[in-house]
């Protein structure tokens, strides 16, 4: 029914001698096709945005949820960070920076300890690196004796259209949790 009802719009704009119409539509549907491109590439964005935001907060939270972690554990939740963010491969586009920071009496806060997993991109972590000093976000402190878990998602995007116009760009979120049990100081 509708291939009917195309068809024949289709044959009275090629019947018709007036041309005004043909002259409008030569002007209006590359437009509508670029709104229509560059929606979908703002769609795309957008959900990568969330998908990011979700990776960060679920590995953050998953950490901050054990009294005590192992290797194997974290190695698990890099692989459930992997699930999140499908359709997107964060195994060669991205990596996921997990950190453990807390003070200890009059000293300034410290990275315990730090992890990479989920994907093979070379990133330096905004929060520090382990064993040195961790550099907090304005107005956000640790109070002495307690610990923060921070996840970091670093993802090298690159458009599908409007290359020259997005350009690619590395895309960066965060989450902090407070660790349930008491701070995670080291791995097992």
């Amino acid at each position: 029914m509708i291939f009917q009802l195309i068809g024949r719009f289709i044959g009275r704009l090629r019947r018709s001698e007036r041309g005004g119409v043909l002259i409008e539509a030569a002007f209006t549907i590359p437009i509508a096709i670029v709104l229509l491109l560059a929606g979908f590439e703002i769609a795309r964005l957008t959900l990568l945005h969330q998908k990011l935001d979700r990776a960060a907060t679920a590995m953050a939270d998953l950490v901050s949820q054990s009294d005590d972690i192992t290797t194997t554990q974290l190695t698990d939740m890099f692989n459930a960070v992997q699930h999140i963010m499908e359709p997107f491969d964060i195994t060669a586009s991205g990596i996921v920076v997990v950190s453990s920071i807390g003070t200890e009496g009059a000293n300034p806060t410290t990275v315990y300890w730090q992890r990479t997993g989920s994907g093979a991109i070379s990133v330096t972590s905004q929060i520090g690196t382990e064993g040195n000093d961790a550099t907090l976000p304005t107005g956000l402190t640790v109070r002495t004796g307690e610990g923060l878990i921070v996840a970091e998602v670093f993802y090298n995007y690159a458009p599908i259209l409007f290359w020259d116009i997005v350009g690619a760009n590395q895309l960066y979120h965060r989450a902090f949790f407070k660790p349930r049990y008491g701070k995670i100081d080291q791995i097992n």
